[in-house]
């Protein structure tokens, strides 16, 4: 027999005494706030259609490169930042990536891309990317020929300069 009293174990002589025990822990946790900062002025940073707010993806890796968790910018509930809670504490790094949604429209440059983070019991720990916007576009230009003829050599080898004016 095998009784347990005030933290002291008994067993009768002659007899075998079973005790078992549980140990119960828990992961140290902390928060990850991604922060997403726009710049470029006023009239250069655009309003995200809802295609365009998934186009853009935060990956958070730990230490081993493994992917921990993913979020879109359409995630973002006031559009500034998202937080991760209860993240195991350690090493991170976040990563945004941005698809051609965007880059087919804005040349755009990623500050603090890849930036680690450092998970700490209790503690939230803010990570802020940047996106600087730059609207991108395209110029045609066409030609058109009237009166006397120009012979087709000649028409090929016009060359066109142009430049911003009024910047």
């Amino acid at each position: 027999t095998c009784t347990v009293t005030d933290g002291k174990i008994t067993v009768t002589a002659g007899t075998t005494g079973v005790v078992g025990f549980t140990n119960t822990y828990a992961r140290k946790v902390g928060s990850l706030k991604i922060i997403k900062k726009l710049d470029g002025g006023a009239d250069q940073i655009p309003v995200f259609t809802e295609e365009q707010k998934q186009a853009m993806t935060f990956t958070v890796k730990d230490s081993s490169g493994a992917v921990y968790k993913s979020v879109t910018y359409k995630d973002f509930a006031d559009g500034a930042s998202y937080t991760f809670e209860n993240v195991p504490t350690g090493t991170y790094t976040v990563e945004e990536t941005i698809s051609d949604v965007l880059t087919n429209t804005y040349q755009i440059v990623v500050t603090n891309n890849n930036a680690s983070a450092v998970i700490s019991d209790g503690k939230t720990t803010d990570v802020t990317i940047t996106n600087d916007f730059t609207k991108t576009g395209s110029l045609t230009l066409k030609k058109t020929f009237a009166g006397a003829e120009i012979p087709a050599d000649k028409k090929n080898s016009l060359q066109f300069k142009y430049w911003k004016i009024n910047e």
